[in-house]
């Protein structure tokens, strides 16, 4: 399978899956990797992690990168003109990971642009900042400062 991938803004690069025989690589905690590509160590971190826009934020080697892979569907799309975004809409978001709401930083009734932050969620000892995954208006928050929650908990829904 062929994907492009873009880090920090910069020009994205194709990788061809089929050709990382010399990759190799073993996860140490939950949210951590070592890499071995070729001869080259890689010790990789994911702060965040967006599975509906395939982006990342990494920090590999203590430098802080945000990646965005497309895969042969995204590029089909964008070559006929279409975007699996045109037609989505997201009415809610859900706890990535089970953790303790450090602080909601939206209210009911505000308008928020993809990608501002919505809620500090503390998991494995590390803070993890959840986006909205939607330009949207907040309909309802499910959940407060202190509280305790699980992976796929509902958190915020957002107005049609």
């Amino acid at each position: 399978m062929q994907y492009r991938v873009q880090v920090d803004n910069n020009e994205e690069i194709s990788i061809d899956s089929s050709q990382t025989s010399n990759l190799d690589y073993v996860q140490t905690s939950p949210y951590r990797y070592h890499f071995l590509i070729e001869t080259q160590g890689y010790n990789v971190e994911v702060l965040t992690l967006n599975p509906i826009a395939k982006s990342l934020v990494l920090i590999v080697n203590g430098r802080r990168h945000s990646v965005i892979i497309r895969d042969e569907m995204d590029l089909l799309l964008d070559r006929l003109g279409f975007s699996k975004e045109i037609n989505r809409f997201v009415d809610k978001l859900e706890s990535p990971m089970p953790g303790l709401v450090l602080s909601v930083d939206v209210e009911t009734g505000e308008e928020v642009n993809e990608g501002d932050r919505l809620i500090i969620l503390e998991a494995m000892k590390m803070e993890n900042i959840i986006k909205s995954p939607v330009t949207g208006i907040i309909k309802e928050i499910l959940v407060t400062t202190g509280q305790n929650i699980d992976k796929g908990q509902v958190l915020i829904r957002f107005e049609k």
